[in-house]
Parts: structure tokens; sequence; C-alpha cells
């Protein structure tokens, strides 16, 4: 970890983005590996959450015209979910608009299939939240096999309900 980042317990914090989340007891957490991944979390079975920030594409926002804050996390979370449904070809279950710690957010899970050569098609469950703050997204997803998801998804949205971020 760097400068802009502590880790006391469970909760993590990231100076530079502003953000914190607590993940749930007992996850491993590791430095994210992709472009906009901060950071991973991965639990005892094939559990996993990470947080991504990402800057929106605002031309396009603005020449969709969203008039509210609302309507433009509903832009975003289509365009999340749509992505997400693309790569894992999976099914929406459930999506909507909330608040996140005061927060407006978006909440969507997709339930997919995926496919590995050593275990073959492992059914799982994503969930996502999506917050925009600062000009920047703020996306904190979680991915278990369908078979656990009643051991992990009471932790799974605590750590969702934990995410903050500052002002």
């Amino acid at each position: 970890m760097n400068g802009n980042e502590q880790l006391e317990g469970t909760l993590y914090t990231n100076l530079a983005f502003k953000f914190s989340i607590r993940f749930p007891e007992g996850w491993k957490v590791k430095d994210g590996d992709g472009e906009n991944v901060v950071k991973h979390a991965f639990g005892p079975t094939r559990g996993a959450m990470n947080v991504s920030i990402a800057h929106p594409d605002e031309e396009r926002l603005r020449a969709l015209g969203p008039d509210s804050l609302e309507e433009a996390l509903n832009l975003l979370m289509e365009s999340s979910v749509h992505s997400l449904v693309l790569q894992l070809a999976g099914e929406v279950v459930s999506q909507s608009l909330g608040v996140v710690n005061g927060m407006p957010a978006a909440y969507c899970q997709v339930n997919a299939v995926h496919l590995d050569h050593a275990t073959g098609r492992t059914p799982m469950v994503f969930q996502q939240i999506l917050c925009y703050k600062h000009g920047l997204i703020y996306m904190v997803t979680a991915a278990v096999r369908a078979e656990d998801m009643k051991f992990f998804d009471a932790a799974i949205k605590e750590s969702f309900a934990s995410f903050t971020v500052s002002d």
C-alpha cells in the first residue's frame, strides 16, 4: 500500500480518491489489477469484490441531456448493467436507484454463468453499486458463486452500506 491508502482491520481508506469501504470479515485485500480497479478483496471461496474509479464520458452525458443527477445515474447504471450483461452473458435480476451514506446511488444484480476450464460452468451472482461524486464514478462490484450467496449476501450488503466518499 502507498501513502494514500490505509487498512485498519477490514476498513480500507483511499485518501487520493476520498473513499472508504469495510470489506467482509476474513476477506484478503489486494491492490487492483486493472486500469480503473483500485482495490480487490477475495473471500474464502470464489467470492470477490472490487472498487473501481472511472471518469464519466461527460460529453456523452451532456448530449443525452439528463435534467438531474438521478437521470445521470440512471444513464450510467444502464450503461454499466449493459456492459455487465454483455461481458457475462447474464440476466438482470434487479436494479434500483437509492442512497448510500447520503450519496445518490444505483444498484444492480446480474446472474451469470462463469466458464472456467478447470471447474466448468459455475453459476455466479454479481452485485454492483454505482455512485457519482467529485466528477468520478465509483463502482463497487461483488461476485460470488450462486450457491454461496446465502452465506455472503448480508456481508456484501454491509460492505456496500459502509461505502463512503468524503467531501
